[in-house]
């Protein structure tokens, strides 16, 4: 796509990046539905092996790391980041019994799986065999 092509599109830069946080958003939202789809809840297991498997992506774990510090050099990118993290934790906070400090432990487990994803995808350390199965046992405890 060429620049001008984009910017007609996007008009600024907040429109892209609430567009690619919409996107990337609703994605991950219909793979876990997908685990679901026979109307039965899906397993915790099965959506936490879906979620770590999207932090094996160097390019995508890249792309958030780029999202993450464009939000945290201009505040007005911020709204869409916090907006992306608010969808997704109700989300997650739907895994488990649902109680009051489901989405709260929800965004515990964000965090947990974000900050991962440095090393899982390789971009600040090196993959574990052995942190990948703490990391998966510690989200299935939060989110359950």
């Amino acid at each position: 796509m060429s620049l001008g092509n984009l910017q007609y599109h996007y008009r600024s830069l907040d429109l892209l990046f609430a567009a690619l946080l919409e996107r990337v958003l609703e994605q991950g939202i219909a793979r876990v539905s997908k685990l679901a789809g026979t109307g039965e809840r899906p397993d915790a297991g099965d959506i936490i092996d879906l979620l770590l498997t999207d932090h094996d992506d160097p390019h995508l774990v890249r792309l958030f790391v780029e999202i993450w510090a464009a939000a945290a050099r201009r505040p007005q990118l911020r709204r869409p980041l916090e907006k992306f993290y608010d969808e997704y934790a109700r989300a997650l906070a739907t895994i488990g019994d649902g109680g009051p400090l489901a989405e709260r432990r929800a965004r515990v487990a964000i965090a947990l799986l974000e900050g991962s994803s440095l090393f899982r995808s390789g971009l600040c350390g090196v993959r574990s065999a052995q942190v990948d199965g703490v990391t998966r046992q510690v989200l299935l405890e939060l989110l359950i």
